[in-house]
């Protein structure tokens, strides 16, 4: 990704934590695009949110949410998706295949990701490391 510049599609658009994300990334230079499963997301009002996109719901309908999310990727031409709670990153991570050949998916590969998701694997291995 160019160090100013590229598109970013940023995810739960309704968080308060995506519209830190959006800011920063829209001061940082670059478009900024943000989407929800709720009509008209939080992030979306910032000033730098170029446009709001709705997808289906990823708790509820996971398999339609990824293929909003390739058909999405394909049409408007990201650089990076940026998921921004577990709704949304836990597709995004089973279907990783389908979509890393598109664009950069900010999520970790697995196994990290199945253990930083997992409060009683991150204990586990917490106790192990003797944290």
């Amino acid at each position: 990704m160019s160090a100013s510049g590229g598109r970013i599609l940023v995810l739960d658009g309704d968080q308060a934590a995506a519209l830190a994300v959006v800011r920063s990334l829209g001061r940082a230079g670059h478009a900024v695009e943000v989407a929800d499963c709720v009509a008209d997301p939080l992030a979306a009002h910032s000033k730098w949110a170029q446009r709001a996109h709705r997808y289906p719901p990823p708790r509820l309908e996971p398999e339609a949410f990824i293929g909003w999310l390739e058909t999405t990727i394909a049409a408007g031409g990201y650089e990076l998706v940026l998921p921004v709670t577990d709704d949304s990153l836990q597709p995004i991570a089973k279907a990783r295949g389908r979509l890393e050949s598109r664009a950069v998916l900010a999520a970790a590969p697995e196994p990290g990701l199945g253990i930083f998701t997992d409060k009683d694997r991150t204990l586990e291995l917490a106790r192990e490391h003797g944290i």
